[in-house]
Formats: structure tokens, C-alpha cells, sequence
């Protein structure tokens, strides 16, 4: 393998004004052991562990600290399936990449990440947001990234990088042969705090319209160049992605040439206005809330009531709300409802933004196993039941209800658990509002659950003499619901 010289010095000569020797030494601590579904740590470095994405699309977000939530990533693809893009690009086809796995290309200097391919995909990160990086093997991380993959080939981290959503003219072979040629890679996600993009278009505008606006400020007076200085280095301005900061900078512009009054109206929406296309969008549209833009990709999902769509280049999904139900709860409350439901520890697919009409939805993009599509292949097993036990305790426990369609459960293999991925049904209700759906006929033929051995594991995991537990006993209003517990009752002894 080579030593990696290749890269540095390519980068190190395109970022001259960095000091310092071209490869500090990677910290090597043991791993230290994990619980199953938790990141391992290399050194002050979450690591997830080997395999846990194995198969997977996506994975639900894990928490690479206290109080930090990382977002679900995809499985690189085959890499017949980026010979496969490769070809149609090079026979001049413009591809549709969303959807497609495609890490940038990173060298980490004094505990920053420098994207030296890439830039594109950095320019649309809000505050907040992760980037997902192939950096050289030997690199030292910084804390606060997390490892999603080693032992990856340059061949690899070469195809996934030379597809371009512009087509061949955005691929840079030469450019990108001397970055990986002979070099195994570590994948990592770095939060967007700790990259930087020197090559960056839109980082380059950026800069170059803040001069001209402070220049400008200059001969203002103290009170408009107070407001413009405080603008731009305030909250509103800094959660920006990159390609925010250049929309809003081009209006203070162009306001600029009317005078400072022009440019004082303009900073009191500090961010550009929500702008939702008409119901149900389509692939392509842009869905901008809150000052972050979101291009849909891929339909996931439709139905009488919402649309649900992939992000373009991103682990997200957005959900379309219709607006004619906007009073319909099990549509109009979904925000609510995630919002309580992220202090829980039911697992779901979290929310990441909302507009405030609670009829656009962004949340983490999560895929696995439905679970007839396991017991079909006759591979439903203990830890399945278990998992589906410990979702339907929790729901018990808060005397909550959810939409437990068993479409709108997937199993996660790293965390061993099923993600519910719709949780618009999520509100106050009774016992048999949880088991009536997991234990009707029609889905316990489809999941093939065993009720006598679910309710015995559901007695164990509540207690008997729990509150919970006595709600279910107590509870049951229709006549099979009436002879399952019964049925149970009797096995156990009792009247």
C-alpha cells in the first residue's frame, strides 16, 4: 500500500497556507468493548461497530455523545453498481445521483477536515448537519467525528467520487487518481463545525460579497454598520449552509446599491422565507423551511394524506402533508407527536426540521426488514419477538398508542430493534390500542407471532403487578382479545 504521500502533498500544495508536517500519526488506543447497537470509541472517537450496516441502505441515528445525535448513514454500493453509473455517465448521460452513496474526499490537519473533493455537497450543510467523508487510514481524528467504515479501498473511494451530478465535465480523473491510487481509506461523519471546504465556489463568493458589504458598511455610519455586523455574525446568518449565505448575501447586495436603509429592511428576516412546492411535489422540487433548502429525490412513499420523498444527496426524508388535513391528527399533530416522542426511548425516525404549519416534515431517512418480509423467509426469531416486546412495553408504560401497521416497522440489524417510521398515529390510548394491532388475526398471521408467548414475554418485561400489565388484563373489549387473555390467564393458574 502506498504510504499516502501522493495525497498529502497534492493537498498540501493546494493549501499552502497550512503548516505543519503532511501526516501526524494516528492514535491507535485498543477498542474499547461496546453494547450491542452503541458506537465502539477509538480513543475519544465513536466507532460504529464492524458489519452493523452490512445489507442496509440506511441505519437510525446513534448518539456519538452525551446529547449528540449522529444521522442514519448509507451502505457504500457494490462497486459494480458505480461501474454500472460510471458507464452511462461517460457515454454523456447527466445522471440523477440522489439516493447514491458518494463520501467526499477529506485530509485532516490540527483537528479540521479539509475537503479536497467534495465541495458541493459541504456548500448545502446547515449548522448542525454532518458531512460524510473518506479520509486517508493513517489520519488522526478529531473528537467529536464518527468512524462509519475502514479498510477501504482507493478503487472505491475513486468511483464514487469521479460520478458527478454534472456529468463527465464535473469528473476530475487525473485529480482524483493521485488522491487514492495504492491508498486504503477510513469513512467517517464530521460535523460541519469541524470541516472546511478551500476550494469551495460558493465559499469563495461568500467571502468576496462580506468584503464588499463591510466595505460598504464602513462609510454607512456606526448604527447601519452595527445592524450588518451583527446580522452576519449572528445565529440566523451562521446556521446558514454556504448556499444560504450566498442567496441572502447576493439581496443585501442588491439592496446595497439603493443605500443602507434598503439593507437594514432586509436584515430583519434574516433568512429566506419558507417557499413549499404545490402539494405533493414532485422529484426535483426545492422545499426550503427555516432557512435550509431541501431537494427532493426519490418517492418513497404516497397516499390520500402525504407524499414522502428522499433528500437529494442527504440521510433525509421529507413528508408532504396534505393541506386539507391539517385538523386530521394522525396528519396535522405529527410534529407534536415527535416531539414528545423524542424523549422517550420508543425508536423512531427523528424529526430534523418542520415548517410551522407542521405540514412539512423533515426526518432521518432509516431502512431495514419489514417483518412479514423475515417470517416469510421463516427467519422471525427470538430477538425479533424480543425487540417487538420491548416496543410494545414502552408504548404501555406511557399509555401511548402508535401506528403499528406492520409496514411501518423495519428492523434495524446494528441496534436490534424495530424503527417506526411513521409516528403520526403517536398520541394517549388504551392497552388494546398497542396489542389489537400487533395481535389481530390478519398481522399475526402475516408476522407469525406466537400471542400466548408474546403476552407471557410482555408479563415478564412489565411485571405483574404493574400498572401496565393490569391495564392489559383488565382491558380487552373485543370477544378474540377477551379469549387471548383468557387463554392466558388459565395457562398462568389463574380465574
Amino acid at each position: 500500500m502506498r504510504s499516502g504521500l501522493g495525497f498529502s502533498a497534492l493537498l498540501l500544495f493546494s493549501l499552502a497556507l497550512i503548516p505543519g508536517p503532511a501526516w501526524p500519526q494516528m492514535r491507535a488506543p485498543a477498542r474499547v468493548p461496546s453494547s450491542v447497537g452503541a458506537p465502539a470509541v477509538l480513543g475519544s472517537v465513536p466507532v460504529l461497530q464492524q458489519g452493523s450496516f452490512s445489507g442496509l441502505k440506511a441505519v437510525d441515528p446513534l448518539q456519538a455523545a452525551p446529547g449528540v445525535s449522529v444521522p442514519g448513514i448509507a451502505a457504500l454500493p457494490a462497486v459494480e453498481t458505480y461501474d454500472a453509473l460510471l458507464k452511462r455517465q461517460e457515454e454523456g448521460e447527466v445522471l440523477d445521483l440522489s439516493g447514491v452513496t458518494r463520501p467526499g474526499i477529506a485530509y485532516v490537519r490540527d483537528g479540521r477536515f479539509f475537503v479536497g473533493q467534495g465541495s458541493g455537497r459541504y456548500e448545502a450543510l446547515s449548522a448542525g448537519e454532518w458531512m460524510d467523508l473518506f479520509v486517508p487510514e493513517d489520519s488522526a481524528l478529531p473528537e467529536g467525528a464518527v468512524v462509519t467504515g475502514r479498510g477501504i479501498t482507493g478503487e472505491v473511494v475513486l468511483k464514487a467520487n469521479l460520478l458527478s451530478s454534472r456529468g463527465v465535465v464535473g469528473s476530475k480523473p487525473d485529480l482524483l487518481g493521485l488522491m487514492t491510487e495504492g491508498m486504503t481509506f477510513t469513512r467517517v461523519l464530521a460535523p460541519r463545525e469541524l470541516v472546511e471546504a478551500p476550494f469551495s465556489r460558493a465559499g469563495h463568493e461568500v467571502r468576496k460579497m462580506r468584503s464588499f458589504l463591510e466595505d460598504q458598511a464602513a462609510g454607512w455610519g456606526e448604527g447601519y454598520g452595527n445592524k450588518l455586523r451583527d446580522y452576519l455574525e449572528g445565529p440566523d446568518f451562521q446556521k446558514l449552509s454556504l448556499n444560504g449565505r450566498m442567496e441572502a448575501l447576493s439581496r443585501l447586495r442588491s439592496a446595497a446599491a439603493k443605500g443602507p436603509s434598503a439593507v437594514a429592511s432586509l436584515l430583519i428576516p434574516s433568512a429566506p422565507a419558507d417557499s413549499v412546492p404545490e402539494w405533493p411535489g414532485k422529484p426535483g422540487d426545492t422545499v426550503r423551511i427555516n432557512g435550509r433548502s431541501y431537494v427532493l429525490g426519490e418517492k418513497l412513499g404516497e397516499g390520500t394524506g402525504a407524499w414522502v420523498y428522499r433528500v437529494q444527496g442527504r440521510p433525509l426524508v421529507v413528508k408532504l402533508v396534505y393541506p386539507g388535513f391539517a385538523e386530521v391528527p394522525v396528519f396535522g399533530s405529527e410534529v407534536a407527536a415527535l416531539e414528545e416522542m423524542a424523549g422517550t426511548r420508543i425508536p423512531h425516525a427523528r424529526m430534523r426540521d418542520h415548517s410551522q404549519d407542521g405540514l412539512v416534515i423533515v426526518k432521518d431517512f432509516v431502512s431495514g426488514e419489514r417483518i412479514f418480509d423475515i417470517a416469510e423467509r421463516g427467519e422471525l426469531g427470538p430477538e425479533h419477538v424480543s425487540a417487538l416486546v420491548d416496543l410494545a412495553a414502552e408504548l404501555l408504560t406511557l399509555e401511548r398508542t402508535a401506528d403499528l401497521n406492520l409496514g411501518n416497522l423495519l428492523w434495524d440489524a446494528r441496534s436490534r430493534s424495530w424503527i417506526l417510521i411513521d409516528s403520526g398515529g403517536f398520541a394517549k390510548g388504551p392497552a388494546w390500542g398497542v396489542l389489537g394491532q400487533l395481535l389481530s388475526r390478519t398481522r399475526m398471521t402475516a408476522s407469525r407471532l406466537d400471542p400466548q408467548a408474546f403476552l407471557k414475554s410482555l408479563a415478564a418485561k412489565l411485571g405483574e403487578d404493574s400498572a401496565a400489565w393490569k391495564r392489559v388484563v383488565e382491558t380487552p373489549r373485543s370477544p378474540d382479545h377477551q379469549e387471548l387473555v383468557r387463554s392466558f390467564l388459565k395457562d398462568r393458574g389463574r380465574p
